[in-house]
């Protein structure tokens, strides 16, 4: 779970810009994009990234952790880097 969290946190930070439109990697994750958002899945969880505005993190309302059902409380999951 701890490793499906820092992956999404990593591909929220947009890193994954670079990366094709579409792919099911061998690792569980299928990340799809349009002009707007990137969209991260798996199995267990579920975001959404806006590329374009206001961008920190996960989008409010999109994260979804599938194992409890638990969904971000509308502000989403901002992405800080410390030093």
């Amino acid at each position: 779970m701890l490793k499906a969290l820092c992956y999404l946190l990593v591909l929220s930070t947009g890193f994954c810009l670079s990366w094709p439109v579409s792919a099911a990697p061998a690792n569980g994750f299928e990340v799809s994009e349009d002009d707007n958002r990137i969209k991260i899945s798996s199995a267990l969880l579920e975001a959404v990234v806006q590329k374009k505005n206001y961008v920190t993190g996960v989008y409010g309302g999109t994260f979804l952790d599938k194992t409890t059902g638990f969904r971000d409380a509308g502000y989403g999951l901002e992405c800080v880097a410390c030093c």
